[in-house]
């Protein structure tokens, strides 16, 4: 059966979502001359995001988690890279309004991402340091680094000696128990005394690591945060952060508590992205785009949306990449279902693979297709399936030698 007549897919947004629609529509199109594939993004990389803490506590090289989006283009030879800001869409005339022209589409993917959720906090957003790309991670490990300097000629000042990590689910564990090692190694490659250094993790609700979905991880992750001296304070709201102090309420005690740091990483979740506000179709309460069952925007049959960015009718998903992989391949394979004749479109149904994390060297908690391991068979697993998943082969060696290397102490930004 053949294709019924040319079309051309655009697909906005490079993370795991748009990428991998490009993957599974060649999987399902072949290379076809009657099939124009556009990927418009700001960004000239694909991030592999995973190891994004590991750039920020010097594990890994920046380098090694970058895959550029041109070389990707010229290996595949089927889709073409747009560098362009989206403004906006006109759905009824199907145009993508970019800041230097307009592209118009048959179909459209919408897998923009999130941006941090600071609640609306501006001092926050101003002053603490999220981790959603490289120059975040790097700036993490930059900052970092300085204050432990700052430690050797001023060993009294506790915003020198105080570090807060914010939000305590995966990102935020994977961050505080890296970071553990991180400072460690600094003051010892300083020869700086580690008497009076704390490391915080601030949580507003009284759980952990609930991603897991599993109370016994939960209770895991807080003996292994104990085991690493990390001061976990659960049930506690930070309240505001001007870059040297940062205020939080403890709900349970009712009481305002206050900790000199001059480094405050936020890891307290996301939000839908900005480009929404734009976007004249229905979304939900928290500004995430609507899609049905298909993934398809139900007043716009040929958009879909995707990833963290869209909230599935009668589902409730969590902001993984397992998520965008899943749906990146029901939407190549609707797009192929209405452009060929007797096919039909089929429903987005998640299937939970697991759920992995690490909290430090040699430790982590696996929990993959019902095999659950923990402690250094969990951190083992952890580190082979991300090693295998990252783009290319260069990137594959670099991490594994990276990783060797910081198992003797060699980091990144530590001489």
């Amino acid at each position: 059966m053949k294709v019924k007549s040319k079309f051309r897919v655009c697909i906005i947004g490079s993370g795991f979502g748009g990428i991998n629609t490009i993957f599974n529509l060649k999987k399902y199109f072949g290379i076809n001359k009657d099939i124009e594939i556009i990927l418009i993004s700001n960004s000239d990389d694909f991030i592999f995001t995973p190891l994004l803490h590991e750039v920020a506590t010097g594990e890994v090289s920046p380098e090694s988690v970058i895959y550029p989006i041109k070389k990707l283009e010229q290996e595949m030879g089927n889709f073409t890279f747009i560098k362009e800001n989206v403004l906006g869409v006109d759905f009824d005339n199907k145009k993508i309004n970019c800041q230097n022209h307009n592209i118009s589409y048959d179909y459209l993917v919408l897998g923009v991402g999130v941006v941090n959720n600071y609640f609306g906090n501006d001092l926050i957003r101003q002053n603490a340091m999220g981790l959603k790309d490289v120059e975040d991670a790097l700036k993490i490990r930059e900052c970092i680094s300085k204050s432990i300097e700052k430690i050797k000629h001023d060993s009294e000042n506790k915003s020198y000696k105080n570090f807060v990590v914010v939000g305590a689910g995966a990102t935020g564990i994977e961050v505080v128990g890296n970071l553990v090692f991180f400072i460690k190694d600094k003051l010892k490659s300083l020869n700086i005394n580690p008497e009076g250094v704390n490391i915080y993790l601030v949580e507003a609700s009284e759980k952990v690591l609930q991603e897991m979905q599993d109370e016994k991880y939960s209770q895991m992750a807080i003996d292994r945060l104990h085991d690493l001296k990390i001061k976990l304070l659960t049930g506690h709201e930070v309240k505001n952060y001007d870059g040297k102090v940062v205020e939080i309420f403890d709900k349970k005690n009712n009481i305002p508590i206050s900790i000199e740091t001059e480094n405050l990483i936020w890891a307290a979740g996301f939000k839908a992205n900005p480009l929404n506000e734009k976007l004249n179709i229905d979304k939900d309460s928290k500004n995430k785009i609507i899609v049905d069952e298909y993934l398809s925007v139900p007043e716009y049959q040929d958009v879909y949306a995707l990833g963290d960015n869209v909230s599935v009718i009668n589902q409730k998903l969590w902001t993984t990449a397992q998520v965008a992989l899943q749906q990146s391949e029901t939407v190549a394979h609707n797009i192929y279902a209405k452009t060929r004749l007797f096919r039909y479109s089929k429903k987005f149904k998640y299937f939970h693979q697991g759920a992995l994390v690490t909290i430090g060297k040699n430790y982590g908690i696996s929990d993959l297709f019902g095999l659950k391991v923990t402690g250094f068979a969990g951190w083992f697993v952890w580190k082979a399936i991300h090693v295998v998943k990252i783009d290319g082969n260069s990137n594959k060696i670099n991490v594994f030698c990276d990783w060797v290397k910081t198992l003797s102490h060699k980091r990144y930004g530590i001489s």
